[in-house]
């Protein structure tokens, strides 16, 4: 018969009880690649059914780690064939442990019982910290220093917090999320035990489990809703009574984060605070997408929107305190002043007490103005259709088109302004990138040789007029729009950080023999660049004058 209880993957507490589990957690390893490769692929897939994914391209994250560390259990760095030799020889030989048994006489002996003394726990980095490193590696920052001191206190912890003994880590950093194997033997070399447990030498499990755990931290950093961890804390509690202490899964993986914090937020170095404060939005941003695809949220939010519609139906349905209108002249003469009283609302004046009541037959558009009722635009067309009110039906006809065309002048105004604002926000959040740009500029151009700056003022000149004309810029230029930002006209400029390193380059005397070279190449950039600004400015100024439709 089949065991009704069938195991689940993915649990962070895990036996290790066979070779391949071993081989699995050893990041050097033919079996972990192919494992690493079925998890990417797992990865890619999911991100496709949310429509989202702040993961970068490319397989190789942390170049520094190569395809991941290991370490001994006293912390110090090891080889991938010494790792499994660890792990392998302790299954061996800790395969059972002694447990008491009561003699027939009296007394007691011990008795042998099998046992997988191996166990792991897997601690993963929380995507802000995982993403914020792998921006620093891009730059040139290694990170293995920061895993060293990592280690260290997830070593110290696990030895205060509980009774097993630490065999070794594995860092993998390659396969999904940057995350750490934390392997301990569960007995020790006498055979003894390492904790209270029944016949079958399992432990009563003190875990929160990398569910709850997830959710927690996202509450912790403030991008998840205090109230999905009520139930969370409320389980930290009841273990905290039953056990003693907090879950070792959660506090392993509190000092993971503490410690990455700490690194990021007292670091002197601003890129190191700027590349997490970077990644902390932007995942943000993917926590925000991936909760708005719960069936929860989408539910609360379909019925939000029912509500919202089934209000505006209401008030088609049934307008409560609109004035009667019962004759032409009376709708003419509110006509009138809903024309007066949107060219008062439209110049940001106060409108006067007597215009007031037109505003209950005024609607607000979407995108900024008004636009008459319709129900008065109705009312109107019906008094126009009715033979007993001809002689009233041009007048009417008129008032109702001027307040027409008053109301979608003052709306034309209003999309203007809007479409203005957007630009100028464009143009600001573009100068925004720039500057950032030229930040990181500023710190990697201090190794570039003659030569190279020479190179790279040329692939800007052949650069630039083809964004002027927005066409592909080929694959061999792409590495000089780094080097231009954009300017207030709508055109480029060059960044600032590699006109300043240009001029150092010329001030150096042991770089004479260049220096005319190097002068006629920036020169020539930079009327390349004043040229393009010109020719955007020029072409803005044709647009404005054109007269419009």
């Amino acid at each position: 018969m089949k065991n009704k209880y069938i195991k689940r993957r993915g649990h962070i507490y895990a036996v290790v009880r066979k070779p391949e589990s071993v081989e699995h957690l050893s990041p050097t390893s033919v079996l972990h690649e192919v494992h690493k490769e079925y998890a990417l692929q797992l990865k890619q897939h999911s991100n496709g059914l949310i429509g989202t994914d702040i993961t970068p391209p490319g397989k190789l994250k942390f170049s520094s780690l190569g395809g991941g560390l290991v370490f001994n259990g006293t912390g110090a760095a090891i080889r991938g064939p010494e790792f499994e030799d660890i792990l392998n020889r302790c299954r061996h030989e800790r395969g059972y442990y002694l447990a008491p048994e009561s003699a027939r006489g009296g007394g007691y002996y011990y008795r042998p019982r099998d046992v997988d003394p191996v166990r792991q726990l897997a601690l993963t980095v929380f995507p802000a910290h995982a993403h914020a490193l792998i921006a620093l590696e891009s730059a040139g920052k290694t990170s293995a220093r920061v895993i060293n001191g990592l280690i260290s206190d997830l070593r110290a912890v696990f030895v205060q917090e509980t009774p097993y003994e630490p065999l070794a880590f594995s860092v993998h950093p390659e396969e999904s999320m940057l995350h750490i194997h934390l392997c301990y033997s569960v007995v020790d070399e006498r055979h003894n035990l390492l904790h209270e447990g029944n016949q079958l030498g399992q432990p009563a499990k003190n875990f929160l489990g990398m569910g709850r755990i997830g959710t927690l931290r996202l509450v912790e950093f403030g991008l998840w809703p205090e109230s999905d961890a009520v139930d969370i804390r409320d389980t930290i509690r009841r273990k905290l009574r039953q056990f003693g202490s907090v879950p070792i899964d959660w506090r392993l993986h509190e000092t993971l984060d503490g410690h990455l914090e700490a690194y990021f937020r007292a670091s002197r170095d601003p890129k190191v605070t700027l590349a997490y404060e970077v990644a902390l939005e932007a995942y943000r941003k993917h926590v925000q997408v991936v909760r708005a695809t719960r069936p929860d949220v989408l539910i609360e939010a379909n019925a939000n929107l029912r509500d919202q519609l089934d209000r505006a139906n209401a008030r088609l349905k049934a307008p409560q305190g609109l004035q009667v209108v019962e004759s032409p002249a009376q709708a003419i003469k509110l006509l009138d002043d809903i024309t007066d009283l949107i060219m008062q609302l439209s110049a940001r004046k106060v409108p006067p007490a007597h215009l007031l009541y037109a505003a209950d037959h005024v609607v607000p558009v979407v995108t900024g103005g008004w636009r008459v009722s319709p129900q008065l635009v109705r009312i109107a067309d019906a008094f126009c259709a009715n033979p007993q009110y001809a002689q009233h039906a041009t007048d009417l006809a008129e008032a109702l088109s001027e307040a027409n065309t008053t109301a979608e002048v003052t709306s034309q105004a209003f999309r203007e302004r809007n479409l203005q604002l957007d630009q100028i926000s464009s143009i600001c959040e573009k100068l925004e990138e720039a500057e950032a740009r030229i930040d990181v500029l500023e710190g990697e151009l201090r190794d570039l040789t003659p030569t190279e700056a020479i190179q790279l003022l040329q692939g800007i000149v052949q650069m630039l007029p083809l964004l002027f004309h927005r066409k592909e810029v080929p694959e061999k230029l792409g590495f000089a729009t780094e080097y231009v930002v954009p300017d207030r006209t709508g055109g480029w400029r060059i960044a600032p950080a590699l006109m300043l390193m240009v001029s150092r380059i010329i001030s150096d005397p042991d770089n004479a023999n260049m220096v005319e070279e190097l002068r006629h190449a920036l020169s020539e950039a930079v009327s390349t660049a004043q040229a393009t600004s010109r020719a955007k400015e020029q072409k803005r100024d044709r647009n404005d004058q054109q007269p419009r439709r």
